[in-house]
C-alpha cells in the first residue's frame, strides 16, 4: 500500500498516520533511520513482553502440578523455559 493509500484508509491508525505526516516533514535518510531504531525497540519490548508472559505461564503450569497431576509432563518443559530465561526455580 502506499502513502496516500495508508493515509486515506479508514482503519489506519491515528498514531500512525501521526507518524507518516510527521515523517513525510523530514529528511527521508533521517526519518528511515529513526524508524529502523524505533523499529528495534518495538521488537525489543514485544519478545520482552512475550517472554514474561511465556514464563508466568510456565510458572503458573509449574505450580498448578500438584492440584492437577496430569500437568507433571509439562514440568520439565515449563522448568527448562524458566531455567534459561534466569528466573529462579519454582
Amino acid at each position: 500500500m502506499n502513502i496516500n493509500g495508508i493515509l486515506n484508509d479508514k482503519s489506519t491508525s491515528h498514531w500512525l498516520k501521526n507518524a507518516l505526516t510527521t515523517a513525510l516533514e523530514r529528511d527521508p535518510a533521517d526519518a528511515l533511520d529513526d524508524i529502523e531504531i524505533l523499529h528495534g525497540a518495538l521488537q525489543q519490548n514485544f519478545e520482552e513482553v512475550c517472554l514474561a508472559a511465556k514464563i508466568a505461564a510456565a510458572k503458573e503450569i509449574v505450580r498448578d502440578r500438584a492440584v492437577f497431576p496430569g500437568l507433571n509432563k509439562f514440568r520439565s518443559e515449563c522448568e527448562t523455559v524458566i531455567i534459561k530465561n534466569g528466573e529462579e526455580r519454582v
